[in-house]
């Protein structure tokens, strides 16, 4: 679910790699400072709380985005894909890839919303890390597909992620990234209310802190990346149940050259 919320800060910051590991394995996550490590710890474990109503309350709230993600690679991705699936959460976006034969790998956080994802049977490999700041597992061959569905406004620094997730993409192959995005700053940081109310908890006890970021950051790490810019749309992605607000995502797909 998207977040709306306070304006609370724009400012950079650094980031530490940690070890990164399979599901079922223990797994400690590390960070240059108690504040960022705090803020995606909470995140982790607000998803940890929510993974069991998860599926029905994005149906509840309209969460189309993994429609609208793989509606736009539809037609450009080959037979049978191989897939890796960044945030695979209870793999509401992967499990469209299935139906048309995909192989799919899925990365999260979340233990809870990753045993929820094994329970459905659409992923051969399924792996516990810190996204942010982890160098994803050495898996055996290049991806067609590369997805990340409403996982990048949980980063304050979208760098390190992309390349990972570029890394992973076959020559040839596609990328496809969302965010919900701001002209007026490299990136806006705000604290998460809304969530609190999807899942109805107490209103601002979540402490997930979440970030609108600059279209113009993934312009030029994808150039980096040697990713070139197919596809582009702004999308609807739910509607604040505490403000009323409609909250809008950029969705980008890539080609690696």
């Amino acid at each position: 679910m998207i977040p709306t919320g306070q304006l609370l800060s724009t400012v950079p910051s650094t980031r530490k790699k940690a070890a990164t590991n399979k599901l079922g394995c223990s797994h400690s996550f590390m960070g240059n400072n108690v504040r960022e490590q705090n803020t995606i710890l909470s995140a982790i474990n607000y998803y940890e709380d929510f993974a069991s109503q998860y599926d029905s309350k994005s149906a509840e709230y309209h969460w189309y985005s993994p429609q609208i993600m793989f509606g736009l690679l539809f037609d450009l991705i080959p037979p049978e894909p191989r897939v890796l699936d960044v945030g695979i959460g209870t793999g509401l976006s992967s499990v469209l890839f299935k139906k048309i034969g995909a192989s799919i790998v899925g990365l999260d956080g979340s233990s809870q919303m990753l045993r929820r994802c094994k329970e459905k049977g659409i992923t051969s490999e399924l792996y516990r890390l810190n996204i942010e700041r982890d160098v994803f597992p050495p898996l055996e061959k290049k991806f067609d597909v590369v997805i990340s569905n409403g996982v990048f406004y949980f980063f304050r620094n979208v760098k390190h992620p992309f390349l990972e997730c570029a890394h992973k993409v076959r020559r040839g192959g596609y990328l496809s990234i969302n965010f919900e995005s701001t002209r007026d700053a490299v990136y806006e940081e705000y604290e998460n209310y809304s969530n609190a109310s999807i899942q109805e908890s107490p209103v601002g006890t979540t402490g997930v802190v979440t970030y609108r970021h600059n279209p113009r950051l993934f312009e030029i790490v994808a150039r980096a990346a040697r990713m070139k810019e197919l596809r582009r749309t702004k999308h609807y992605a739910y509607t604040s149940p505490q403000t009323g607000q409609e909250v809008f995502f950029t969705l980008i797909v890539w080609q690696k050259e």
